[in-house]
């Protein structure tokens, strides 16, 4: 019986450290791999996040849940070099040319990103702030 545990040890003992590619995926709260979950207080359907971008690409993601025939509103006051993008629960991307009011589609859970417009990137945090209703 040792000699079965030894063994299965030294199989296992590589799957214990982490894989690079499981270091590339890890994820980055409020990133869009682990989006920051909102929710509206009860009898209220609007909410204001104030945040700031962080240098590259994987920031500022946001989740929500919705039911199809709602309508989400946006605003957005900060940098114009912001830009926003919605991806639906089927996984399809709208924007960054993202209308201000938009009717839904889908029962689930949508996930809304503020993010610096890639081709205007600064090194440094834009502060900002989004306003979402769904009605």
């Amino acid at each position: 019986m040792k000699r079965v545990m030894a063994i299965l040890s030294i199989m296992l003992a590589p799957l214990a450290e982490p894989s690079p590619a499981a270091a590339y995926w890890t994820c980055t709260p409020g990133g869009w791999i682990c989006p920051t979950e909102i929710t509206m207080l009860r009898g209220t359907n609007a909410i204001t996040i104030a945040g700031k971008t962080s240098p590259g690409p994987d920031c500022c993601a946001y989740a929500f849940r919705a039911r199809a025939g709602q309508t989400l509103s946006w605003t957005l006051e900060g940098a114009k070099s912001l830009t926003v993008t919605m991806t639906q629960p089927d996984g399809h991307v709208e924007g960054p040319d993202l209308p201000r009011e938009i009717l839904l589609p889908q029962h689930g859970i949508y996930v809304i990103r503020v993010q610096p417009d890639l081709t205007e990137l600064e090194d440094r945090p834009e502060p900002f702030s989004l306003s979402i209703s769904i009605r």
